[in-house]
């Protein structure tokens, strides 16, 4: 007949009509595990640039300062 449905029976039943029973507790993990990834990333992102630029203005305060014999 024309109805074509993701179960593949030819009737829909309670099943393919009920919406998943939440995980309430599950998402909030979940979430706050990519919210703490990504902010270490950043933090880590972060420590890196600020040690290259630090590593850079010593370097250039070495290489200015007069050398003495």
């Amino acid at each position: 007949m024309g109805c074509s449905l993701a179960s593949g029976r030819g009737i829909q039943t309670q099943a393919d009509i009920m919406a998943r029973k939440p995980n309430y507790n599950f998402e909030r993990q979940e979430r706050d595990r990519r919210k703490a990834e990504k902010k270490a990333a950043k933090a880590a992102a972060k420590a890196e640039k600020a040690e290259l630029a630090k590593a850079e203005r010593n370097g250039i305060a070495l290489d200015e300062t007069p050398e003495q014999e």
